[in-house]
């Protein structure tokens, strides 16, 4: 958001000329940069209060910080959602409550989980949190264990209560 100058402002208004070059406006996005010249004007009714940036008006751009988009994260996730089960053995019961792995994917640096909740009490179920670890399955008494607390990037289906059957990727 840039404020243009307002009258009772306590800056001190400089002498600019009509549509003199006040400095370039630098949007950065996922996979996309816009830039725009902002240029000093009088007139309020020049002035955009609220402008929607233009696909058009994007360029390419690779940020070093963003290795993998959500749009593509979600064509993933729905990829993952979509295959059938691969893991039939990862299932843990108790307390009516059941939960299941189907799949697991690792793309780029991330991992796609796939898993399944059954409820089969009457009571609706809350999920409050969702805490995925990565720890050693053998430990001795003499090593330190290395647990690693990964957290969840993207989530595909953000529905926090369920009565019967829940699977998120």
């Amino acid at each position: 958001r840039i404020k243009p100058f307002q009258e009772n402002d306590s800056i001190p208004n400089a002498e600019y000329k009509e549509a003199e070059l006040l400095g370039t406006l630098t949007l950065i996005g996922e996979r996309h940069i816009a830039q725009y010249d902002i240029l000093y004007t009088t007139s309020p009714d020049m002035a955009t209060s609220i402008y929607q940036v233009a696909y058009s008006d994007t360029k390419s751009y690779i940020n070093p910080e963003v290795s993998m988009p959500m749009s593509e994260m979600a064509r993933y996730a729905w990829a993952v959602y979509g295959s059938k089960r691969k893991f039939n053995q990862v299932v843990s019961k108790a307390h009516g409550m059941k939960a299941i792995v189907n799949n697991i994917y690792s793309i780029g640096d991330f991992f796609f989980i796939d898993y399944s909740l059954q409820n089969r009490t009457k009571i609706p179920y809350d999920i409050e949190e969702l805490r995925v670890k990565l720890t050693d399955k053998k430990e001795t008494k003499a090593t330190n264990s290395q647990t690693i607390e990964l957290t969840p990037v993207f989530s595909l289906n953000h529905v926090r209560k369920f009565k019967k059957d829940y699977r998120n990727v």
